[in-house]
């Protein structure tokens, strides 16, 4: 590229900044949002976890029969930690748990892991200061610390090991500071041993651990999966005679939820992309065609063919140099603005970025569309006599006009395929928003209030505190109504399987929720038969139990739940109830999961570590956040709050990807209908101005105005039917592949396709109107006389 013709595009651009500014913007959004979803596939899919030869880690899950548990239990984990594998270096286990931390006087609630001995093997990573605890610590009180508490809390200090710390009531020594790297596998502030303790370290039914394990380095997935399943085999088989274990490879198995959601989003950026290719060729195609005058004369005066196509290509490539770099700018403001739309929980938000890999593909793309588009009018020059072009009217050329025509079409085409997965999504999306979550959300807050293990695991020394505290709580002028839960709707929780005393082999998989009498009050959900829990039912009576809908239909079909018995049989001993009430469903983890089997146990009789104060109130929030502070340090100044959310964030939480894919589809479906309508409004201004002497010679013949309007609107309904009919056809075609993100909508819904292309066709008809109308304005004497 020389100096000489880097020039004359610019002033050749500087002729048309209205061309500059259209290109500009249109690569600009092109490229821009193109980028910013291979950003989040990227830091989601393709980048790897961040750990040592991290392709080597696997998830380790029990199955029982063809039915995936997941977590796996004590007794299973302590075989595979005692058994030596030919194709597995490392497996360890992991439970989260909320903990009270207090180091230099200032408490805070922290997300600790319990982890065994081979974790810090299986991370394979080194520690930042001091060591790691290893199989033989299990016993010991001892600590490492992440590397994000160690900075906060400690200044980062060497100094920190040795030192001690309480969590709970118990004392832990430091003796290493983890990486940042180390968070990947398991997200927590801290690690300590953890402990096989009885009944859980004996029982295969408690299923309470996430098992990862370490391929040694030339063993496959495959082997690790066949030597798991025979180790499975030989395991006793009292408890679980249909267990089996089964690998998969963990960076899979933790973005696998948000998989399906990224490859639509790929495909819908991939779609406007083209688009945006093809809307550049258009514009670039009339620069040319308005051009063709001034390069044929070149041509004729002695200009090679190559230096005249070599202009459009160097104006192409400035062009499209200056839009990719502002589509990189857009980018980083559409990956900030996209974070901000999902949860913290959402896998690997946090390494979400321009990387350079991002960069690279966002520069490649738009200088290969910028390519694209340039090199289609510079190749349609060959061929054409510069002396027919120089002598004749150009406007008598009627295939001059064909490949504008064809790309518009496509435009119409890409952007009704578009607009119609907009559609079916935020059909989608509205049907998710009105199902009834069972539970009123509305003004109502839950503030985590974990005892950890601050008091032991004595429900004599548990519950009398928080009962104690939530008393205290509901003092508080502005509450209405205060309860206690060890989880949210919404959120996920702890299922078992439940077993029915008069059904002996039945269990229901049921979810484990500890709630007393105000968490119903304060959530209102509906009591449909029998009693809620009362003042009666304390430590020492007979335990109590209550049951959602959806749980009775399951256990007694046709039959009354009340006085009914359940036994919950893994969570260590044998834990039975009687049934005293039946609530309605509440939706467990997302609104589009079914109400799930719910067993309610009383807090008074089964304490909980993780406890959630549920309260009503119509109080601001940081208003209600001082005062139940003060009313809990009444009762224990040592107790921390933890999270405070709204269930009405919480309900929002769980539909944000549905939310993020229907906003993005919807902006990609209108910059679509957009960059479609000006593909066609160009091809038909074009027209126009290229036709009016014949528009004028036929007006003056006696052809009306509305004859010419006509004219014009003809075109432009062949093009938009056209580009319609071939859009229903694509959108028909891929319609399946969006059925994983929609909720009750059928990926072929005909009403959907309906509502686009008539979107599509009122859009068409109004970039229609100007050209037709000016058409249909022209003065055959003014024009005649100008001739």
């Amino acid at each position: 590229m020389r100096l000489p013709e880097v020039s004359v595009a610019v002033r050749n651009m500087a002729r048309r900044p209205s061309l500059a500014a259209s290109v500009l913007l249109t690569l600009g959004v092109g490229i821009g949002a193109s980028t910013t979803i291979f950003g989040f596939v990227d830091g989601i899919l393709l980048r790897p976890l961040g750990l040592p030869s991290s392709d080597r880690l696997v998830s380790i899950q029990e199955l029982h029969g063809k039915t995936p548990v997941g977590r796996v239990t004590y007794a299973t984990l302590h075989d595979l930690g005692s058994h030596r594998f030919q194709h597995l270096s490392a497996v360890a286990g992991m439970r989260l748990w909320n903990f009270a931390l207090e180091a230099d006087g200032q408490p805070e609630q922290v997300t600790g892991a319990m982890v065994s001995g081979d974790f810090f093997a299986a991370a394979a990573s080194a520690p930042e200061a001091g060591a790691f605890f290893g199989p033989g610590d299990a016993s010991e009180p001892v600590v490492v610390l992440g590397h994000e508490i160690w900075a906060r809390r400690f200044e980062a200090s060497q100094d920190v090991v040795g030192r001690t710390i309480h969590l709970g009531d118990r004392l832990y020594r430091i003796v290493g500071v983890a990486r940042a790297e180390v968070q990947k596998l398991a997200a927590a502030d801290l690690w300590i041993p953890l402990q096989f303790e009885a009944p859980l370290g004996s029982n295969r039914r408690s299923h309470l651990l996430d098992v990862v394990g370490r391929r040694r380095p030339q063993s496959s997935l495959s082997q690790a999966r066949d030597e798991l399943a025979a180790f499975a085999r030989s395991l006793p088989g009292d408890d679980s005679p249909d267990l089996s274990l089964v690998a998969h490879d963990l960076q899979e198995t933790l973005v696998a939820p948000v998989r399906p959601m990224l490859a639509v989003l790929v495909a819908a950026v991939a779609m406007l992309l083209a688009l945006v290719t093809l809307n550049l060729t258009n514009l670039l195609l009339a620069r040319a065609m308005s051009r063709e005058r001034e390069m044929a004369i070149r041509r004729a005066l002695g200009a090679s063919e190559g230096d005249v196509s070599v202009a459009f290509l160097v104006e192409g490539f400035l062009l499209g140099a200056c839009g990719t770099a502002l589509g990189i700018v857009v980018a980083t403001w559409g990956i900030s603005g996209v974070k901000g739309l999902l949860p913290a929980t959402f896998p690997r938000l946090a390494e979400v970025g321009l990387s350079p890999l991002t960069v690279a593909i966002g520069v490649a793309g738009g200088l290969g569309a910028s390519a694209i588009s340039a090199l289609y009018p510079a190749l349609r020059r060959l061929g054409t006599g510069s002396i027919d072009l120089v002598q004749r009217d150009l406007s008598r050329f009627p295939a001059r006009h064909r490949g504008r025509e064809m790309v518009a079409a496509a435009q119409i085409m890409l952007a009704m395929v578009l607009l119609a997965g907009a559609a079916l999504c935020l059909r989608s999306f509205l049907k998710l928003e009105q199902v009834d979550p069972g539970f009123r959300r509305r003004g109502v807050v839950g503030i985590d209030l974990p005892l950890g293990d601050r008091h032991g695991d004595d429900p004599a020394r548990q519950a009398p505190l928080l009962a104690a505290m939530l008393e205290s709580i509901r003092t508080v002028p502005g509450v209405t109504s205060a309860g206690l839960v060890n989880g949210l709707p919404l959120t996920g929780g702890p299922s078992t399987g439940v077993g029915i005393d008069a059904r002996p082999g039945i269990d229901v998989n049921a979810g484990i929720r500890i709630a007393d009498a105000g968490y119903f009050e304060a959530l209102g959900i509906p009591l449909r038969d029998g009693r809620t829990f009362g003042s009666s039912d304390g430590p020492s009576a007979p335990r109590v139990v209550m049951v959602s809908e959806a749980f009775a239909r399951a256990a007694w079909p046709g039959k009354a739940a009340l006085g009914q018995r359940v036994t919950m049989k893994d969570w260590g001993d044998p834990l039975g109830g009687v049934v005293v009430g039946v609530v309605g469903d509440v939706r467990p983890a997302n609104l589009a999961a079914p109400p799930e089997p719910t067993v309610y146990w009383h807090f008074l009789q089964f304490p909980s570590s993780f406890n959630t104060a549920v309260v009503r109130t119509d109080l601001p929030l940081p208003a209600l956040v001082r005062a139940v502070q003060a009313e809990v340090w009444k009762i224990d100044p040592g107790q921390p709050l933890a999270r405070v959310r709204t269930l009405e964030a919480v309900l929002a939480d769980s539909i944000a990807k549905e939310r993020l894919v229907t906003i993005l589809f919807a902006a990609f479906g209108i910059a679509a209908i957009l960059l479609a309508a000006i593909g066609l409004y160009g091809v038909l201004a074009n027209l126009v101005g290229e036709r009016t002497r014949e528009i004028a010679i036929r007006g003056a013949l006696g052809a009306s105005p509305l004859a010419a309007m006509r004219l014009v609107l003809f075109r432009a309904g062949r093009l938009t039917l056209a580009g319609v009919a071939a859009g229903c056809a694509a959108a028909l075609a891929a319609g399946q592949g969006m059925a994983a993100v929609l909720y009750e909508v059928q990926p072929r819904d005909p009403a959907m396709l309906t509502a686009a292309a008539v979107g599509v066709g009122a859009v068409a008809a109004l970039a229609s109107y100007w050209p037709a109308r000016r058409a249909a304005s022209v003065d055959p004497m003014t024009v005649l006389r100008e001739e």
